[in-house]
């Protein structure tokens, strides 16, 4: 009987961590009361909803950007831009600024 108790129990601490993340209460709660060593490791290591977007868009925004700097950077090579020009757009990309040149 306390054995039974102290799986319940016990079964609450992944559930509540990956609640806390974004995910499902009750599935996390069965998985912890069944393995909750793997639950528990599992659960500290998921990531929030956010976390992944963010790192997503992080992934994708880094190819795009460094090739919109450099198509830019050709530009202003080529002599079809100017360098105010290319930094207010390389300060636009970067998110460091914006620039009344957003219409490139």
């Amino acid at each position: 009987m306390i054995l039974i108790v102290t799986v319940l129990i016990i079964g609450l601490i992944p559930a509540m961590i990956a609640s806390s993340k974004g995910r499902g209460f009750v599935g996390w709660y069965i998985y912890g009361c069944l393995l909750f060593i793997v639950a528990l490791v599992h659960a500290l290591l998921l990531k929030s909803p956010a976390q992944q977007a963010q790192e997503a868009m992080f992934l994708r925004r880094g190819h795009s950007e460094a090739e919109e700097l450099e198509k830019f950077a050709k530009l202003k090579d080529q002599g079809v831009i100017t360098e105010a020009e290319f930094q207010a757009k390389k300060r636009v990309i970067l998110g460091t600024g914006s620039s009344a040149y957003d219409q490139f």
